[in-house]
């Protein structure tokens, strides 16, 4: 029988422990940039981390919970960065969250160099899954969309909003996908600006219009 690794009882702020948590992080994402999580070891990470297997198991069960850590930290920073520029969104002005966005993608750009990559496909799909339910939450479009409209089923509306935001978060990683080839040349700034007016394009009344288009 497979034995489970005990957890440490050390708090997550003592120091140490954030220091091997973020080295094994990095880690991780160097070899995933070469190959696909299933096939990285611990014996592998632990090396790269320069730690043995026991500290590794002092903190995670196995890669797949480490990856989760890593996923689940982006995911809630992300949502910081949302519902901290939510109400400028809500009313239309963009510039300010794609500026927050892209300094926090740049300054992790090892994670999201692996997510975009074909060994972090899944990874990717999780990440736009939860962006999505992040921004539905925080700005909630449709809501916006129906204002005054109460002919419209509200679940045809949610299916028309989910297309739309799939469709608005594919261009947006595609930018980011080759400013990233590009070697990140333009500025933050100017990168912004594409996103912030692309992105306001399809934004609210571009919903309504669609929702519209769709019942008739």
């Amino acid at each position: 029988m497979t034995k489970t690794a005990v957890r440490t009882t050390k708090p997550n702020g003592d120091r140490r422990v954030r220091r091997t948590r973020a080295r094994l992080a990095d880690a991780l994402i160097e070899l995933m940039r070469t190959k696909p999580v299933e096939s990285i070891t611990v014996t592998e990470l632990a090396d790269r981390a320069d730690v043995n297997r026991v500290t590794f198991y002092a903190h995670y069960n196995n890669v797949q919970e480490l990856l989760g850590r890593i996923e689940d930290d982006a995911v809630q920073q992300f949502r910081d960065v949302v519902e901290n520029h939510a109400q400028e969104m809500i009313a239309g002005e963009y510039r300010p969250f794609a500026v927050a966005a892209l300094t926090y993608i740049d300054e992790h750009d090892g994670l999201f160099s692996v997510l975009m990559s074909s060994f972090g496909n899944a990874l990717f799909n999780d990440f736009a899954d939860s962006i999505r339910d992040i921004c539905n939450d925080a700005l909630d479009p449709v809501s916006a969309a129906l204002e005054g409209a109460d002919d419209v089923d509200i679940e045809h509306a949610r299916m028309v909003r989910d297309y739309q935001f799939d469709y608005i978060l594919g261009g947006v990683m595609n930018v980011i996908r080759d400013w990233f080839r590009n070697g990140r040349k333009e500025s933050i700034e100017f990168m912004a600006a594409i996103i912030s007016s692309t992105t306001r394009a399809a934004g609210i009344d571009s919903l309504r219009e669609n929702i519209r288009l769709a019942v008739r």
